[in-house]
Parts: C-alpha cells; sequence; structure tokens
C-alpha cells in the first residue's frame, strides 16, 4: 500500500475485502502540513479524491501565513478544535462572481452575511466548534494566536488550484 502520510493499522475483512484502517493524524507527515486526503496523495491510496480536501493541523502561537493565499475554484471551511486563530480577508477581495470572484457569502459562528463586511477585517476562532467558510476567490491570510488545532475542508480538490 502507498504512503499516506499517516501511521495506520490494516485489517481486511475477507469475505467483502473491506478495507479497514486505524491511524493517528497527530503523526502526519509535516512536509504535508497537515492535509491528509485530496488529490495530492499517491495513487494507492484510500485517501486520494478529487471530490474534498481534508487537513488535521496543530499549530504553534505566533505561527502565521503572511502572503494571500486564494482558492481558484475550491470552497473552503476551517473549524476551530482549540485554540484562537485568526483570518485576514483584505478589502482588495473581488466579491463579483462574474468576474472570478467570490459569491459574497461568508460564515461566522453560524451566521452568514455578504463578504464586505468582513473583507478588509481580521475574524478570530476562538471558541470551540466556531468556524469560517469562504468562497473561491477569496484571499486570505492567517496568524495563530493561541496554540491551535484547525480542521479545514477544501472542495473540491484540483491541482494547482491555489495561487
Amino acid at each position: 500500500m502507498g504512503k499516506v502520510g499517516i501511521r495506520q493499522k490494516h485489517s481486511y475483512n475477507k469475505t467483502c475485502m473491506e478495507k479497514i484502517i486505524q491511524g493517528n493524524l497527530n503523526q502526519n507527515d509535516p512536509k504535508r502540513r497537515g492535509w491528509f486526503a485530496g488529490n495530492f496523495m499517491d495513487e494507492d491510496s484510500p485517501f486520494k479524491t478529487d471530490d474534498f480536501e481534508l487537513q488535521w493541523r496543530k499549530l504553534k502561537a505566533g505561527e502565521e501565513k503572511p502572503n494571500l493565499g486564494t482558492q481558484k475554484v475550491a470552497k473552503t471551511m476551517g473549524i476551530l478544535v482549540y485554540g484562537k486563530f485568526e483570518f485576514n480577508f483584505p478589502k482588495e477581495n473581488k466579491l463579483d462572481p462574474a468576474k472570478g470572484g467570490a459569491s459574497g457569502r461568508v460564515c461566522r459562528k453560524g451566521r452568514s452575511s455578504a463578504a464586505s463586511n468582513y473583507s478588509g477585517k481580521k475574524i478570530t476562532l476562538e471558541k470551540e466548534g466556531e468556524f469560517v467558510f469562504f468562497d473561491a476567490g477569496v484571499a486570505h491570510s492567517w496568524k495563530v494566536i493561541e496554540d491551535t488545532l484547525l480542521v479545514s475542508i477544501r472542495w473540491p480538490s484540483i491541482p494547482g488550484d491555489q495561487k
């Protein structure tokens, strides 16, 4: 079986050949930055898919992504397990979908608003279960305020989608 970036134990049901994998995401390959499912996995990995990407990422206070990233097609949702994590959405976000920008919906704490309400502002996740959703075309950066565990989902999973 190919590398999947997590330690795993295998067992097989002999009647239906169902594969069962047990692992620990805290032991993920550091080169993958917590991403463990998506188009970037080895061809023979059960975690290879073009439908979505999953990330389980532990981050230390002070870590940051100061350079802006933007998904051309994929939508993103970040869910806080613990810690304090800050997303930055700059004012220069293009929000017109007809011009390649986002659809204009950003969600926080179960509420949704026009993305223009958040553009140019920071969104801080600090309570267990808080999340942020942003559409394709929304530029963002981030900073870890307190040691954090963040689960991220991105869909679909497209090679080279981040610009």
